[in-house]
Formats: C-alpha cells, structure tokens, sequence
C-alpha cells in the first residue's frame, strides 16, 4: 500500500483519493514502515550528495513533509514504530535534526498525537529528546489550532502518567486554550478525579470560571469529589460575597464578587499604593 493510502488508511480516513492528491517521500515511506535501516541509508546517501558538491547540510530530509505537513516523525509516532522515533530523534547530519515541534496543518505536533493516542512510550520517546535540539529545546507547550497543549490532551484522557511526565518537562498547569478551558477544567468535565487532584496539588486553579460558566470544583462536585479537590488545592478558597482584586495592574485591578459562576467583576482604575 502506498504511504498517502495507508496513512489515511489507519488514521480512519478513508474514500479520500488520496493518492490523487499526497505526496510522500522515500524518507517518509521508510519511517512509515519503521525501517531504521532504510532511512540510514537514505541519510548516508543524502549526506555524500552534499559532501561530493562541497556544500554544508542546510536542510534535511527528516523534515520533509507531505501534503498535509507531516513529517517522517509524526508518520513514525502515528504508526507506533518506538525504535523509529528514537532514530529520528538521534539522527543528524551536521547540525540538521528532526524538528520536534514541527506541527502538520492543523498544528498538531509529533508530541500532540503521541499523548492524543495515548502511546506513552512514544511520549517518553520523545521527551527523551528535550535538550538534543539545535533550534531550542522540545516545546512542551506548543499548541495546535485550537489552542490545545499536549498536556490538555492528556488531562482529557485520564493519563495520569502523561501528564506528570509533561509537569516535569515544563508543561504550564493552567494553560488555557481556544474556548478558555484548563487542564484541570477537562479532567474535572470527565471526571478524571485522579488526574484532576494532582493539578491542584501543583497549584491549578480549582475556582476559574471556565468558558461553561463552571469551575473545576463544581464539576467535581456533581461527580461526587468536590471536597476532596478542594483539599487538594494549593489556591486559597475565595470568600463568598466578599470583594477581592484579582489582575493587579500599576494603575487598574479587577474587583471580583463571590468564587462561582454567580461571581460578577468590575474593573477599577487608580494607581496601585503598596
């Protein structure tokens, strides 16, 4: 099966025509495949090529992409293929690597559809790789489209592990994305209470208002564990009808009423007095 077909193939698409309108590569038809061997000698080839006409790498074909902007890596992270994306990871030719946070085009990254197919060892594969980069280490926090972090993924599905894995590589624990929601917003919507206790012991914010007009606490409420994530919040409970700023600014601060989703806000100018 040719690569555009079998990728459409396992990624659930298909009747598309694909191969009327994708290209692969050699490069990208042997990471398909999980053919380190292949791919070594495509890189060896490639390499003497540059090194008979005399001129330095200055772009690689590790980061070829299709048509729809997917490298050989997130080829080898849709397929599973470990041994693959370590290669990836290692291989260079001159200062030329595998770019890591290259996003296809909808801006999911290799590290986005490692953690959204729920592939843990390909998640440590990569993270594996955090400081091996000549253009800046593994973006951690890179988002797709939507605004989506790896670690928003991971806190919808459940994976516990994922996501300590990703707090420990710099994730941001209460990053929002395109519809204001947080990590902790997702895990609490799905009732991950497992997840959703450790974000608020490294310090998610259990009472934002979330884009449903909820917070993380009321959602774990109706799921029977509201206590309990508030016990495990390092942020102090807001008292209830009583006023407190909140975006402090040198000449402005938003006032806010109540910790709900009854809560109302003002917005006040003056100059702060310490």
């Amino acid at each position: 099966m040719e690569y555009a077909e079998a990728f459409w193939s396992a990624s659930g698409v298909i009747g598309l025509g694909a191969k009327c309108f994708m290209r692969g590569t050699p490069f990208l038809d042997a990471a398909w495949i999980g053919d380190n061997k292949q791919l070594e000698v495509l890189l060896k080839t490639f390499s003497n090529e540059l090194e008979a006409k005399g001129l330095a790498p200055s772009a690689t074909p590790m980061n070829d992409t299709d048509n729809f902007g997917h490298t050989a890596l997130i080829s080898a992270v849709y397929r599973g293929h470990i041994h693959t994306i370590r290669f990836l990871c290692d291989m260079h030719i001159g200062d030329q690597q595998s770019n890591t946070n290259a996003g296809n085009i909808d801006g999911w990254t290799a590290l986005h559809i490692a953690v959204h197919r729920q592939n843990l060892p390909a998640v440590i594969a990569i993270l594996d790789q955090l400081d091996k980069f000549p253009n800046g280490p593994l973006d951690v926090n890179a988002m797709n489209k939507n605004c989506w972090t790896s670690i928003h993924f991971a806190a919808y599905l459940g994976e516990l592990e994922m996501v300590t894995r990703l707090l420990n590589a710099g994730a941001v624990v209460d990053s929002l994305n395109s519809t204001t929601q947080t990590p902790l917003v997702l895990a609490c919507e799905r009732n991950h209470s497992h997840v959703a206790k450790v974000l608020a012991k490294l310090g998610a914010n259990v009472f934002k208002v979330s884009s449903s007009g909820q917070t993380p606490v009321e959602f774990a409420i109706e799921h029977g564990w509201g206590d309990e994530l508030k016990q495990a919040s390092r942020v102090p409970e807001p008292p209830e009808g009583i006023p407190y700023a909140t975006h402090i600014g040198p000449r402005s601060c938003r006032v806010t009423w109540g910790r709900t989703s009854n809560s109302w806000s003002a917005d006040v100018d003056g100059y702060r007095v310490d």
